[in-house]
């Protein structure tokens, strides 16, 4: 884990680009005399937030976060971001980065048929905001949806604690959490996946992949 992120889920830029760049530093690190070495997947669950009823569009992929998202994709790290959850058109920095593999979230609307999933009311959407070049693709956010609705996950601890005493731990109960932030993993296993079966696949190829031939 990278951390970036306080107790109580707030972070800035500086924290999270110097996670990123960590990352990035730690790419090739051999963790355990050979049996397990680098990072080949960073799963990103965290983006910048705007005022309510703002007017905020996001970010055009030129923020210090996303051009570390794209160092590190050139770096061969596959980078999955969530896209938020404001429930408008609005790309937030890091997901907004070319280089990310941009997360919505969809709903099965608790069916195993397929014909009437849906686009999550609360997954941001796109297109981002144009940066001006000549590729009119990189503005197609997000890259894909999973199913980030109804996904069970473990409780949090929540509630401050006093400076020199220990966080509260949480207990065994899981519940029922919606967000980008539940979709973005199960790319990231998926990605997992592929690489497992092809260790050789760059992330422009494996981001191809995804979203020519979604399998999510």
């Amino acid at each position: 884990d990278v951390k970036v992120l306080t107790d109580a889920g707030g972070t800035n830029s500086q924290t999270s680009i110097n996670g990123l760049q960590w990352t990035i530093n730690n790419r090739d690190t051999d963790w355990d005399e050979g049996n397990q070495s680098g990072i080949d997947i960073a799963s990103m669950s965290l983006g910048s937030v705007s005022a309510p009823n703002s007017d905020d569009t996001g970010d055009n992929g030129s923020s210090a976060e996303a051009r570390l998202v794209n160092n590190a994709s050139e770096n061969g790290i596959v980078m999955v971001c969530a896209m938020g959850n404001d429930g408008r058109q609005r790309i937030a920095s890091p997901g907004s980065a070319d280089g990310a593999i941009t997360i919505g979230s969809a709903d099965n609307a608790d069916t195993v048929n397929r014909t009437d999933d849906f686009m999550a009311s609360y997954s941001n959407t796109g297109p981002r905001v144009s940066d001006n070049d000549d590729d009119d693709w990189d503005e197609l956010k997000p890259d894909i949806v999973a199913f980030g609705s109804g996904i069970y996950s473990a409780s949090a601890a929540t509630g401050a604690s006093f400076p020199g005493t220990p966080r509260p731990e949480a207990d065994n109960s899981y519940e029922s959490k919606d967000g980008t932030s539940m979709a973005t993993p199960l790319v990231s296993g998926v990605v997992a996946l592929m690489l497992q079966a092809d260790s050789a696949l760059t992330p422009v190829e494996i981001k191809d992949i995804l979203t020519r031939h979604p399998l999510l």
